[in-house]
């Protein structure tokens, strides 16, 4: 368990990487607090609240991180019992006081126990009056009442539609958003407006990444209602939501949507009122300037996080604040580039905008089947890198480019070239982390010196009525890279399991962190990763992750006494080819919700805010030493040469228990090379697993590592007995001090004292009895059982080149 803290997230000093270790300890993970539900979902800011957490395995919970260190929330203390004068805490619950000037938004929350930290969920801090579902308001007749404006949390249960009931007047117009991929809930909404019979006047249903909101404007005065459903009526626990309603046009627009770095922009927001037998309306809401940074903003990092696929973090953005608080991601672009934001663009073949290069052109797609049209003009040889953003910026499109060459004002274009989706764009579909999309992105060469027209088409051409918003950019070649940390379980289970993670590390043991790179525009360099702001005593094994390849895996190594607590990591990635040197800071990826089948039940993947790790005290069950015979140079790299013989050494120790067979393969060398994996036999200690080095075309640089499964013996909450029993011995104590008190008044004839004892005992003999049950059902939880868990352990840097002459 995790009981004295040195706290370090958000703390800004760096904390010097130790060289890699060539011996080091392997571990399985232990339990994982799966956080599912955080209730209430949110608050109102300035208000007082207790917060109660839900989910599988929350053992002991007795602390919350937020990730705006200014909301602190503290554990619920218990009330002394008044027969045993013991207590223990309320684990789970906590009291929250909000500030009444903290900034409205969609936090993160994790929630903090025995076995380390838990996966992240969202928390609401409101600026609206905020109220809880009713939760009887199930029928259009038991529809629950709603002020404008108003903020309300609820939950949809299977085959059940909550109602709400909202009192208009004639022409009065409010816009209704409602929250469910934003605060992480498992639910797909479709919301609705219907009239006093149940009629759909406006229906708005989600989507994969998008939640619902609509606008109504009501004919005539009267009372109307909305209504929140599971889009499939499945419902359940999981599935809740944040109802916004407020009056008045919301904001449908934030111009503009491209700003060039290092520059200034005058922004303006927008909102269109429709109204039957009238064109839309636009009218401007609000407005304002801000800076544009002179790189792309981490503002994954910012503590209001919008939910985000971890294909949508691969788009450059900066953030701007609206009046209102909202938050606004708007397109950013390198120095020099000419911008083009917001263009309507031409449908015409023959009347193509034209455009200067290098371009960031931003506007939406055509509601008809229609394509745009871009002129441009190019020098032969020239190669242009062409980036469409258009799913990635969470819209249903599928978006592809051609490229032709206008030969005369009578001829047709030549058109010779089209970019679609990524060459392994199917493989990545079914890539847990991914980091592709339907975008188009690829080089074109330029045949001839002349003018040409870039064609911008939207494949999901039947969904009528839809405007997805695009972000063009033609470019020259600019090679970068971004990097993502993906915060994995590995654990025993079929291949189609994406468990719910969190990154643990008990003391004594290692702990991988899988990095993800996304490579632009060509860039095919070495990238050196690794970790700052490490607690003590906890290192970081080193990771190269050469050209060609696009992961690897980090390991994190803890000392047996390293200090317990916890840590926000930066995971950061330097280029080694390049002059200068390029450094990207990794973007966390996590589970937002689990599957035990992805083939049946699709996970969820989001962006986090950090990337916290606990080192906990949790005792290990099993450790295995690996040692390389030949040493380590001074970059962390054993060096050999083509022919070589590899040597690893491994030495294993049993705990807890455990006395099984321990197995494991090596992980990252290529399958040719063919050496078996390991096996240690319960009576077996140490061991060396031995790899011939081909001699021919083995050359390069390689990070490898050994991985097993094994069940391990485990109790799941053991200390929850030893509270019990000593509440038991305190009641045995007072059951012998009312017999005596009993034996004493009969003694004296006394039978009003005789009938208080009577009393005590019955109710401390009541007080037993529960005990005992209470016992019995911990002692069942808590039955030695065999827990599956994945073993690695450290990672070795392995660089085999030519002797030197």
């Amino acid at each position: 368990m995790i009981s004295t803290y040195t706290r370090q997230i958000g703390s800004c000093y760096i904390i010097a990487l130790a060289l890699a270790m060539f011996a080091s300890i392997s571990s399985g993970q232990l339990p994982i607090h799966q956080l599912h539900t955080v209730t209430p979902l949110g608050s109102q800011r300035g208000q007082s609240l207790q917060i109660t957490v839900g989910g599988p395995d929350m053992v002991d919970v007795r602390e919350l991180i937020f990730s705006d260190p200014n909301l602190k929330a503290q554990l619920v203390p218990g009330a002394a019992d008044p027969l045993t004068e013991l207590s223990q805490p309320q684990w789970g619950n906590f009291n929250l006081t909000i500030p009444a000037e903290q900034p409205p938004g969609v936090y993160e929350v994790w929630a903090v126990g025995r076995y380390g930290v838990s996966n992240p969920r969202r928390f609401v801090i409101e600026s609206l009056p905020t109220i809880p579902e009713a939760g009887t308001n199930t029928t259009l007749a038991s529809a629950q009442a709603i002020a404008k404006p108003q903020a309300l949390y609820g939950k949809c249960d299977p085959a059940v539609i909550d109602y709400y009931k909202i009192d208009l007047t004639e022409g009065e117009t409010i816009t209704i958003e409602c929250w469910a991929k934003a605060v992480d809930s498992r639910l797909a909404p479709m919301i609705t407006i219907q009239n006093g019979i149940g009629r759909d006047l406006v229906v708005q249903r989600g989507s994969e990444t998008r939640d619902p909101r609509l606008q109504f404007t009501a004919p005539a005065a009267g009372s109307y209602y909305l209504t929140v459903r599971d889009f499939l009526l499945d419902g359940g626990g999981n599935s809740f939501y944040w109802l916004r309603v407020q009056p008045g046009i919301g904001i449908d627009e934030f111009t503009p949507s491209a700003a060039a770095s290092a520059t200034s922009i005058d922004w303006k927001t927008f909102g269109y009122l429709s109204k039957p037998g009238t064109a839309p309306s636009r009218n401007e809401i609000s407005s304002g300037n801000a800076a544009v940074p002179e790189n792309a903003s981490t503002w994954w990092k910012h503590p209001r996080l919008p939910f985000l696929k971890p294909a949508q973090a691969t788009v450059p953005t900066f953030e701007v604040l609206a009046a209102d608080g909202t938050a606004h991601h708007i397109a950013w672009s390198p120095p020099g580039t000419k911008i083009y934001a917001d263009v309507a663009g031409s449908t015409q073949v023959k009347e193509p905008t034209p455009i200067e290069l290098p371009a960031e052109i931003t506007g939406r797609l055509p509601a008809q089947a229609q394509d745009l049209y871009f002129k441009f003009n190019a020098e032969k040889g020239a190669k242009l890198f062409v980036d469409v953003g258009a799913s990635r910026l969470g819209d249903n499109s599928d978006p592809i480019v051609a490229v032709g060459r206008i030969i005369d004002a009578e001829q047709p274009i030549s058109w010779f070239a089209t970019l679609d989706d990524p060459a392994n764009r199917e493989a990545s579909r079914r890539a847990e982390y991914d980091l592709l999309s339907d975008d188009p992105i690829g080089e074109i060469a330029i045949p001839e010196t002349g003018s040409y027209v870039i064609r911008l088409r939207n494949q999901y051409r039947s969904l009528a009525g839809m405007q997805p918003k695009y972000r063009l950019g033609i470019r020259a070649a600019n090679p970068d890279f971004q990097i993502f940390a993906a915060v994995k379980q590995l654990k025993r289970g079929g291949d189609q399991q994406t468990p719910l993670s969190s990154l643990n590390l008990v003391r004594g043991s290692s702990l991988p962190v899988h990095v993800l790179i996304q490579r632009r525009d060509g860039f095919s360099g070495t990238i050196d990763v690794k970790v700052e702001q490490l607690p003590t005593g906890v290192t970081a094994s080193p990771l190269i992750i050469p050209g060609g390849r696009s992961d690897g895996w980090l390991l994190l190594n803890a000392a047996a006494d390293a200090t317990p607590g916890l840590a926000s990591l930066s995971i950061v990635g330097q280029s080694v080819d390049n002059n200068p040197q390029l450094t990207r800071q990794a973007t966390p990826l996590v589970v937002a919700w689990d599957s035990p089948d992805r083939n049946n039940t699709p996970a969820v993947f989001r962006v986090s805010s950090q990337l916290l790790l606990a080192v906990t005290e949790e005792p290990l069950r099993v450790s295995l030493t690996a040692a390389s015979e030949k040493p380590v140079n001074e970059q962390g790299r054993i060096i050999a040469a083509p022919g070589e013989e590899l040597k690893i050494n491994f030495q294993v120790k049993r705990d807890g228990g455990f006395a099984g067979e321990v197995k494991a393969k090596q992980q990252g060398l290529p399958d040719p090379w063919g050496a078996p994996e390991i096996t240690l036999a319960p009576d077996a200690t140490q061991t060396t697993w031995t790899v011939k080095i081909p001699a021919e075309n083995s050359a390069g640089v390689y990070n490898f590592y050994f991985r097993g499964d094994l069940a391990i013996p485990f109790q799941v909450n053991p200390q929850q007995i030893p509270f019990l029993t000593q509440s038991k011995e305190k009641l045995v104590q007072k059951q012998q001090m009312a017999q005596q008190e009993k034996d004493a008044a009969t003694a004296a004839g006394n039978q009003e004292q005789i009938t208080a004892a009577d009393g005590k005992l019955t109710e401390i003999n009541n007080r037993i009895t529960q005990i005992d049950k209470q016992i019995e059902e911990a002692n069942k939880g808590n039955a030695v059982q065999n827990k599956d868990i994945a073993l690695w352990t450290n990672s070795f840097v392995l660089e085999v080149k030519a002797p030197t002459p």
